[in-house]
């Protein structure tokens, strides 16, 4: 498709989509009696719920804030829909749902033990578990879909395009922040000292925003018994090799890996620690998260869509991108 293409089809989906604005956090989510109405009038042939606070901090406020937004405003939601026709309801959960926990995890896996490693990740499933109960007893079909680590576009150009700089991201913006403040006139290599603690053994599981989109898609149109499903790659991306493509892309040397974080720590690695280490290392050192992604590949075949590996080429693409943008900063 040529971007003229593209644009045609996204001015044809402007006119024909009504923009309702909701507030999760408030009493009355809807604040217009009229888009009210709007809603109730409406039969979704599907409503997907894709809205969430996403914020990987553990603090009591946070905590507060994600249970507001992602449980009691999924409340709210489908409170606001009891009486509203609906096809089917989609719900954009999180892979990470699962909690901690390694080996082969499939997609209807349930944390039992409370072992979390961010508040964020228990308020997805406990909507999860809610959606499940509420639509069973109206006999409404739900689809329950759990992407891991997101990144920019690798199918459709331009290749790295994403408007979401977290997670991987964040450890690059921080070097690259970091650079920019100790040596503002370098461009060549400078040296950063920092240990980065992570578990060599395994990865994250990152899949581009382009695959997620197109198997949500297929599967949000598919009939199927299955309620939950895995939005993943096939393999997670070793730590090791994602983060020494980010220095390298940097120009950056100075890393090192290791299995704990240090107990002397140097300046910039006390700051990482206390700000963007605090939230990214429970998910580094953890060991290998096999997410099944053998029940969904079946579709995938069907409209011939591949995984895409993060391999040299691609994560260069990703970080080019992200660098255009500053990496979010």
């Amino acid at each position: 498709m040529s971007p003229k293409e593209a644009q045609l089809i996204f001015l044809q989906v402007l006119q024909n989509t009504t923009f309702i604005p909701f507030d999760l956090e408030k009493d009355n989510i809807i604040q217009d009696i009229s888009e009210y109405q709007v809603i109730l009038s409406t039969r979704f042939d599907l409503f997907f719920h894709i809205a969430a606070l996403t914020d990987f901090r553990s603090t009591p406020e946070v905590d507060q804030k994600l249970f507001n937004a992602n449980f009691l405003g999924t409340q709210k939601l489908l409170k606001l829909l009891s009486d509203t026709p609906l096809g089917a309801f989609c719900y954009i959960s999180s892979a990470y749902a699962c909690g901690r926990t390694n080996g082969k995890i499939y997609a209807d896996y349930i944390q039992q033990n409370n072992r979390f490693r961010n508040p964020y990740e228990k308020t997805k499933l406990l909507a999860e578990k809610y959606i499940y109960e509420f639509f069973n007893e109206r006999k409404v079909e739900v689809k329950i879909f759990r992407p891991s680590t997101l990144c920019g576009r690798l199918i459709e150009k331009p290749y790295g395009c994403t408007c979401k700089f977290d997670v991987f991201y964040s450890w690059a913006a921080f070097l690259q922040y970091q650079k920019q403040k100790l040596f503002p006139n370098e461009s060549g290599l400078t040296n950063i000292p920092i240990r980065f603690c992570c578990n060599s053994q395994s990865g994250l599981n990152i899949v581009p925003a382009d695959f997620a989109a197109k198997l949500i898609l297929k599967l949000s149109l598919s009939k199927t018994s299955q309620i939950s499903f895995h939005i993943c790659n096939n393999t997670e991306t070793p730590h090791s090799f994602y983060a020494s493509a980010i220095i390298d892309f940097l120009n950056i040397s100075g890393c090192e890996y290791v299995r704990e974080i240090p107990k002397e720590l140097n300046k910039i690695e006390s700051l990482y620690y206390r700000t963007v280490g605090k939230i990214y290392t429970p998910y580094v050192v953890n060991e290998p998260m096999d997410f099944d992604m053998s029940y969904e590949y079946s579709f995938m075949k069907d409209i011939n869509l591949e995984f895409i590996p993060i391999n040299n080429e691609n994560i260069h693409s990703i970080l080019e991108f992200a660098k255009a943008k500053d990496f979010g900063l």
